[in-house]
């Protein structure tokens, strides 16, 4: 049926309140007045009404102002018009309360419209991201017709937000960025079956651009979006918990290697509030939504969370071993430099966004280029108050220098080095290192030592002979006697240096040259490298044989 009367009708939004904004439903609620004006005259076609009823630019009406072409709906024209009015994306069909013009009955003047929209979320960048929601609104053409018989334009003289929102409670004299902003587009397209196309099944979406078959029936359609824009510090607030979670997990660095079960602990809660705090954050988006920005933070947030786990587990496995505890302290803080420049990967956003593989690795480079410096600031010698060494070379041979605390106060780490150091006849270096691992394993301390019998290290799972070999050593450890000590030939050796320094040399056939004695003062080697406790037992072994 060819088209020769189109009307064209100005149209204004009028919003008294909106609210409720369901981004994980996708859903809002808006109250507004709808003000429907209609031309005096038809049209015979498109491009005509166009031209002489709105600007084409814009799609706003034109000498609305005036009264005289654009006029109010009289008698039963509003209801009808109430019948064709098509509200798109309203939740259910809403029913209009129809005002009429105050003292005449006759005369429409606006509807009163509350109801439930439907939108789709804007979650990419939640929760960080403005959200637009629409209010759909078009007269459609009749169903004998393709082209339009009804055009809109927009009535700027009655459109806009009211003075106060209800549910949007702003002080008038607040200066404020806005809350709301709207825009609108008015166009006219193929909305409506029937569709054009050979049909190819099954029925899909999203449909395939080549076999996508498209309606035919055209309707005026009115776009007006109001967008709702979130403030950055309320999208900051919502990750916050979880920053702060990581920011707790982190402060486990700080603590010392004995800690290492309070780490442990701290890590752990870390981890599950973590997960807690992300599970809240999902529950308020689409369930099949694409990731957020709060999902990636999550990401870099368990990341410094389970690096930190994973040094504590570390640290717990190496503190309480015979050969790696006495690295425990140095490994220690290079984990913690590591860790407490771990946030740097946080730069991924700003560098190019948690998507892009380039921010990604110039994160990485960043961090480790970040640690090596604080690395090297920090000093990373780890002192031991149990036990000292030095080395230094004299006339061919190796000595090795060890500053140590009496036997009373020597520890299970102390006592099983100690064990695995002795070079006994008819024992090799794999029984040696065999053997410190039994007195290590069964927690074996200077003072347990001084009060063992020979019985007690062959219960140790030592075989006879050597456990008779060992007990022997142990008691010439005991017997001797520190504050008995002579002039030592060797007082010239360089890697000695104190005010005054007494050694006495104990040489047996097949085994090292020791000697043991008292260190008046502060003693450094001529490599200048590290010094000696004031009054501590010194034993120096010498480690190569003399020729």
């Amino acid at each position: 049926v060819e088209v020769n009367a189109i009307r064209v009708f100005g149209l204004g939004l009028y919003i008294l309140d909106m609210g409720d904004v369901d981004i994980r439903k996708g859903v809002f609620y808006a109250d507004m007045q709808v003000f429907l004006l209609e031309y005096y005259n038809t049209f015979k076609d498109r491009d005509t009404a166009l031209r002489e009823a709105m600007h084409e630019n814009n799609r706003t009406c034109k000498d609305v102002e005036h009264g005289e072409k654009f006029q109010y709906i009289q008698n039963s024209s509003a209801a009808d018009l109430v019948q064709i009015l098509d509200f798109i994306n309203a939740v259910a069909k809403p029913t209009p309360e129809v005002i009429f013009a105050q003292g005449d009955h006759g005369v429409f003047d606006h509807l009163r419209i509350r109801t439930t929209w439907r939108f789709s979320p804007k979650i990419e960048a939640y929760p960080f991201q403005d959200q637009d929601l629409p209010l759909l609104m078009e007269i459609a053409g009749q169903s004998v017709t393709r082209e339009p018989t009804a055009l809109l334009c927009a009535l700027e003289t009655f459109s806009g937000f009211a003075h106060n929102l209800s549910s949007l409670a702003v002080p008038a004299d607040v200066a404020a960025e806005p809350v709301y902003t709207s825009t609108f587009k008015i166009a006219e397209r193929a909305n409506w079956p029937p569709l054009e196309g050979a049909f190819e099944p099954p029925y899909r979406f999203p449909h395939n651009s080549h076999v996508a078959r498209q309606p035919s029936r055209t309707s005026s359609r009115m776009h007006w979006v109001v967008t709702l824009h979130r403030p950055h510090l309320i999208g900051a607030l919502e990750l916050a918990p979880a920053l702060f979670v990581a920011s707790s997990a982190l402060l486990s660095y700080l603590l010392p290697v004995s800690e290492f079960r309070s780490r442990l602990t701290a890590c752990t809660t870390s981890l599950l509030a973590a997960v807690v705090q992300h599970s809240s954050i999902r529950s308020r988006v689409p369930e099949r939504s694409a990731v957020t920005i709060a999902d990636l933070v999550m990401l870099v947030v368990y990341t410094l969370i389970f690096g930190a786990l994973l040094s504590a587990v570390f640290i717990a496995a190496i503190v309480n071993h015979r050969r790696y505890g006495v690295h425990a302290e140095r490994v220690n803080l290079t984990l913690r430099v590591v860790g407490m420049a771990s946030p740097l990967l946080f730069l991924v956003f700003p560098l190019g966004g948690a998507r892009s593989l380039p921010a990604w690795i110039a994160t990485f480079i960043s961090l480790a280029a970040s640690s090596v410096a604080l690395l090297r600031v920090v000093n990373p010698a780890s002192q031991s108050l149990a036990t000292h060494k030095l080395a230094f070379a004299e006339d061919g041979s190796d000595y090795r220098v060890i500053a140590q605390p009496e036997v009373s106060s020597w520890t299970a780490l102390d006592v099983s080095r100690w064990v695995e150091g002795l070079v006994l006849e008819d024992m090799t270096r794999v029984d040696a290192i065999r053997y410190a691992d039994l007195f290590f394993a069964q927690r074996v301390d200077g003072n347990v030592l001084q009060r063992m019998k020979q019985e007690m290290v062959k219960g140790l799972g030592i075989p006879l002979g050597h456990s008779m070999k060992i007990f022997d050593a142990i008691t010439e450890l005991l017997a001797m006697d520190t504050s008995n000590v002579k002039d030592t030939p060797h007082e010239q050796a360089q890697g000695l240096q104190a005010g005054h320094s007494e050694v006495q040399f104990d040489k047996r056939a097949g085994q090292a040259d020791r000697c043991e004695g008292q260190v008046s003062s502060d003693s450094r080697d001529e490599f200048g490298s590290k010094s000696f406790p004031s009054q501590s037992s010194v034993h120096i072994e010498l480690v190569g044989r003399r020729s």
